[in-house]
């Protein structure tokens, strides 16, 4: 909101005052000299015309010739208004309008006028006044033409009235300041009142900002106190039920129910915090483009420091429990093992520098393109990436990456050696154990639940991979990570979805997207009526559901709430694409339930490529 401004409102009455004195000043001068200048001209008309009327007696007696030309002689000496004076014979009358147009009209408009006074002959001067405009032609001698200089003539009168002229703007300028001080003293109290109000709204301007706060950032805030409660509740009910299963995994004969029982703890419960934190996404997205304080701005960030930490917990907790339960596929694709690392390093640069640590990088091969599954190699050198840098406060951290051919295989090794605290003997058996701590009051200092490590070796078992540990304590740890991988052939570029099942929902099939999608190996089911739909997503297990850009922004939120609603254990990949969305609009959709708007303006292949990212 603006702050009222006195020094602008007493300039604004100030220039108000000015300009309309100003044009009142001009329209009163304006009209007086107007009216005198019609005067003046007036009577140098009458002039004229006595004079012209003088010359043409005297033109019309004998031997008046020469009389005529001194007068006239003398007259342009003498009166410098006068252009000329000229005679011309015609013994025919004439009539000459130019002589009755108004006296405004020839001030105004015209710069030269001429009057033109008949010379007769053989008439009596006593009669001369009785003789009409039209002379017969018998007595006509011609015409005087006298033509007055009008610039002239209004140059003389400013020059008369300069001094008059000079007066009134005296007068003005003298009345105008007095107006101004005048009206300063009402301003000069205005000001102080602004400048008390002022005083007032400094003082209590922190009380105001939350009285009168925007009404939409506390429903949002609201939504997120509600979604962060329930992730409290959801919370601790998972400590209680691990803590059950834990006493209860001794008796030999419930081993495979507990495994069922914690699988499907595990699916619900990272479905429900998914969902929850969709909604403090879409509500901190929302927040973005409203007016905060610090105070607020503040407690968002760490809302989202928050959720975007706990997200990253969700994931691995997620690929944990697909691989438990062999949902989880190695998918051979092209990878680039410099790229990989220089993405990850790259990642961890701004963190390591703020820590004072340096990240040293020494790669002893080419760049070569290789067969292997990049998301779950880029997942596991995540994990141990970032795990050296949580644990490392002082000196290095060493990343090394070597190529070495056996058989038909290249096994990648990378080793990540650190400076950090190191790990004592007896806890390295179990530091690739799901949600293993150290100690448990490390936690306080070094966040995570400590499923990294676990989700890591896993991983790298299921890619036939081996991922060993050396530390000492209190001097560091090196994580060695051994890959067999295979050369990568050109003609496998275009499989890089086989295996994936879409569903594509669409308003006029057929689409290009599933004859685009099935290029790449994927089976693509497309579906045009909400009732098929809904019974082929909870019948087949399918990959994720694309939603096409012809579906309205909100017939696919609507969507996406009613499958987030029947979902229980499996939460399915929502896409949306779109042509042309807004902001405000994507962060509708993410709210409503979908995990990611994707522009359709990408090449075939880097859709496809998206595509299998997001299915990882």
């Amino acid at each position: 909101m603006s702050r009222f401004c006195p020094k602008n409102l007493s300039w604004n009455i100030k220039k108000i005052v000015i300009i309309s004195t100003t044009v009142l000043y001009l329209v009163a001068v304006g009209t007086y000299i107007y009216h005198e200048l019609i005067d003046n001209y007036r009577l140098k008309k009458i002039e004229i015309k006595n004079l012209s009327q003088i010359l043409a007696e005297n033109a019309s007696i004998p031997d008046g010739i020469s009389v005529v030309g001194q007068q006239v002689t003398y007259l342009l000496e003498q009166d410098p208004t006068l252009q000329s004076i000229s005679f011309y014979s015609i013994n025919q009358s004439l009539s000459f309008s130019e002589e009755n147009k108004p006296d405004w009209q020839v001030v105004l408009q015209d710069d030269i006028v001429s009057f033109h006074q008949p010379v007769t002959s053989n008439i009596d001067s006593s009669n001369k006044e009785e003789l009409p405009f039209i002379i017969p032609n018998q007595s006509l001698l011609g015409y005087i033409n006298v033509s007055l200089d009008l610039d002239r003539l209004r140059q003389q009168w400013f020059v008369r009235h300069s001094l008059i002229l000079l007066a009134l703007l005296l007068c003005y300028l003298i009345w105008l300041v007095w107006v101004i001080w005048w009206i300063s003293r009402p301003i000069n109290s205005i000001n102080s009142l602004s400048n008390y109000a002022d005083e007032i709204n400094d003082r209590y301007n922190p009380l105001t900002n939350r009285v009168f706060k925007d009404h939409t950032i506390y429903v949002q805030l609201n939504k997120l106190h509600q979604s962060l409660e329930l992730m409290e509740h959801l919370y601790q009910q998972a400590q209680s039920e691990v803590h059950r299963m834990n006493n209860s995994v001794q008796a030999p004969s419930t081993t495979d129910l507990l495994a069922l029982q914690q699988s499907s703890f595990q699916s619900m419960i990272t479905h429900e915090l998914k969902t929850s934190l969709n909604a403090i996404f879409g509500g901190l997205q929302l927040l973005d483009n409203q007016y905060t304080s610090q105070e607020q701005e503040d407690a968002i960030g760490i809302i989202r420091k928050g959720s975007t930490d706990l997200e990253l917990i969700l994931s691995q907790i997620i690929q944990l429990n697909k691989i438990e339960k062999g949902q989880m596929k190695v998918e051979a694709e092209k990878i680039e093992p410099l790229k990989i690392l220089g993405s990850l390093i790259q990642n961890y640069e701004k963190l390591s520098q703020d820590k004072g640590i340096e990240v040293i990088s020494r790669i002893h091969h080419m760049d070569t393109a290789l067969k292997g599954d990049h998301q779950k190699i880029y997942s596991v050198l995540d994990a141990l990436l970032n795990n050296a840098v949580k644990f490392t406060k002082v000196g290095s951290i060493t990343v090394e990456s070597f190529l070495d051919k056996q058989d038909s295989f290249i096994y990648w090794r990378i080793e990540i050696t650190d400076t950090g605290i190191g790990i004592e003997a007896n806890n390295l058996k179990d530091i690739f154990l799901p949600f293993f701590q150290v100690d448990p009051s490390m936690s306080r200092e070094f966040e995570g639940v400590g499923v990294g490590l676990g989700v890591a070796q896993r991983l790298t078992k299921l890619m036939d991979g081996k991922l060993e540990v050396d530390s000492v304590y209190g001097k560091g740890s090196t994580f060695r990570l051994l890959l067999p991988l295979q050369i990568w052939m050109q003609n496998e570029d275009n499989q890089i979805l086989s295996g994936k099942r879409i569903i594509f929902y669409t308003v006029k099939p057929p689409s290009y997207f599933p004859a685009m999608i099935t290029q790449f190996g994927a089976q693509v089911d497309e579906f045009s009526e909400i009732d098929a739909l809904m019974n082929h997503i909870f019948t087949t297990s399918a990959s994720g559901l694309m939603i096409s850009s012809q579906v309205k922004v909100v017939d696919a939120m609507m969507l996406a709430e009613h499958i987030r609603q029947l979902e229980s254990n499996h939460r399915l990949l929502i896409i949306y694409y779109y042509d042309d969305l807004s902001q405000k609009q994507m962060d509708e959709l993410l709210a409503s339930g979908v995990d990611i708007c994707q522009t359709t303006q990408l090449s075939h292949k880097a859709q496809a490529q998206a595509i299998k990212s997001w299915l990882e």
